[in-house]
């Protein structure tokens, strides 16, 4: 893999999109990848394990948006983006589902903040601390918040080139 476009467009073409619960509810997940993605070579990135890592902490959020299906909650778009900002590599994964109630919100960030301090995801808790845990260490983080427009609930998981 090239970059961080193509861990993203793997994991959408392989996993989110040959999901049965996607399949059955006849969704395909959308791209919108930064064309000016540096090389996975560069920086943190070329770590080893790192590419593993990313590709765990995207399977956990997949249960999340999985879970939206099967409990009724679902939405009809779902979308993987990236940019390359300031030396930050970015995945967003919006999706048009309903917002999120503020406090839901607010207590679920402030527990990914806690993931970002300590390096610790209470066992058995939401896919969206899972996948904290696993990007943390590489001064990754996670966060959430509700939208206006098109897409409803946008996940932010910030990556910077150099931990």
């Amino acid at each position: 893999m090239e970059s961080l476009n193509d861990i993203i467009r793997w994991h959408v073409e392989n996993v989110v999109n040959t999901n049965p619960y996607m399949q059955k509810a006849n969704l395909k997940a959308g791209l919108d990848l930064d064309p000016d993605m540096p090389s996975i070579y560069s920086g943190w990135l070329s770590s080893e394990g790192v590419p593993e890592y990313i590709s765990r902490m995207l399977e956990e959020l997949k249960v999340e948006y999985t879970d939206l299906l099967i409990g009724g909650k679902g939405f009809t778009k779902l979308r993987y983006g990236t940019l390359f900002l300031d030396n930050t590599q970015v995945i967003i994964i919006d999706h048009n589902g309903s917002h999120i109630p503020y406090e839901t919100l607010s207590v679920l960030n402030k527990k990914l903040d806690r993931v970002v301090e300590t390096g610790f995801a209470p066992y058995g808790r939401g896919g969206n601390q899972r996948a904290a845990s696993y990007i943390q260490p590489y001064g990754g983080r996670i966060s959430i918040e509700n939208r206006d427009g098109e897409y409803k609930v946008s996940t932010t998981v910030i990556l910077p080139l150099k931990s």
